[in-house]
């Protein structure tokens, strides 16, 4: 199944599930809504993120929550 851009964004909610210590840049880049990822082309008024622990990093004042 694929889902493009404009069927994302109609979405009630968006989930990311973000894994992996590589994955740290990536997901400082989201809540700028930095375009030139895929994720950031998706509405990020709708999204919930869940990353682990290696993923979250240093968030820098943004807000963590950890189950």
């Amino acid at each position: 199944m694929t889902l493009t851009y404009p069927i994302l964004n109609r979405s009630r909610r968006v989930l990311w599930v973000v894994t992996g210590n590589d994955k740290v840049e990536m997901l400082s880049r989201l809540p700028k809504g930095d375009t030139s990822i895929p994720v950031g082309r998706i509405k990020r008024e709708s999204a919930i993120v869940f990353a682990d622990r290696a993923a979250a990093g240093d968030r820098n004042g943004m807000k963590t929550e950890v189950a």
